[in-house]
C-alpha cells in the first residue's frame, strides 16, 4: 500500500487538546499503521527540536493500536502504531496531541507546521520462525552456538 495523501496542519498556542489529523481506513487484515511525520522549517530554520506530541488512531472501540510519542524533526521520521493484533474495526481517526509545555515557544511566534502521511500493513516475523524462536533469538544468537544458556521451565 502506498503512502496516503499528505495532510498538513499548524499547531498554534491555543492547541492544547487533541487535533484531528483526519480519518484513516486500515486495509483488510492489516495490524499496523506507519506514520511519516515531518516538521516544516520556518524562515529556513527547523522548529524547536524538543517538540513532541502523542499520536493515536481511534475507532469506536478505542485506541486499538496504542499511542506513540512522536517528535517533530525537519528531516522526517516514520513511527509505528500497532501491537501485533489486528484492530476490531478498520475505520478510525488519527489524532495528534501536542504536549502543553511545548506551547511556550509557539506563543513566542514560532508556529509548529507538521505534515503526516499514513500507510497500513502487517507486522511479520522472519519467514519460517515460530514465535518461540523469535523470542529466544532476541536474547542470544551466535554463529558457533556458544552464547548465553537459558533455562527452560515447563509448568505442566
Amino acid at each position: 500500500m502506498p503512502w496516503s495523501e499528505q495532510r498538513n496542519f499548524t499547531v498554534g498556542p491555543a492547541d492544547v487538546s487533541p487535533i484531528s489529523v483526519g480519518d484513516f481506513l486500515i486495509e483488510e487484515g492489516d495490524d499496523t499503521i506507519w506514520v511519516k511525520m515531518t516538521s516544516a522549517a520556518t524562515n529556513g530554520e527547523c522548529a524547536w527540536p524538543w517538540s513532541y506530541g502523542l499520536l493515536t488512531w481511534i475507532t469506536s472501540e478505542g485506541r486499538e493500536l496504542g499511542t506513540v510519542k512522536v517528535n517533530g524533526v525537519c528531516e522526517g521520521e516514520v513511527f509505528r502504531l500497532g501491537n501485533g493484533l489486528p484492530p476490531l474495526l478498520r475505520t478510525g481517526r488519527m489524532e495528534f496531541t501536542p504536549r502543553s509545555y511545548n506551547l511556550q515557544w509557539i506563543k513566542l511566534g514560532h508556529p509548529w507546521q507538521l505534515s503526516f502521511q499514513f500507510q497500513s500493513g502487517k507486522m511479520q516475523s522472519s519467514a519460517g520462525e515460530s514465535a518461540d524462536s523469535v523470542v529466544v533469538n532476541s536474547f542470544v544468537r551466535t554463529s558457533d552456538g556458544s552464547g548465553l544458556q537459558l533455562v527452560q521451565v515447563d509448568f505442566s
